[in-house]
């Protein structure tokens, strides 16, 4: 995971749906 800032911030809910996306 490269987003930290980003991750945290929006990308917790899209983790879950962009988790095979952002891996």
């Amino acid at each position: 995971m490269q987003l930290g800032p980003l991750a945290t911030s929006q990308g917790k809910r899209h983790v879950s749906s962009r988790s095979m996306v952002i891996f």
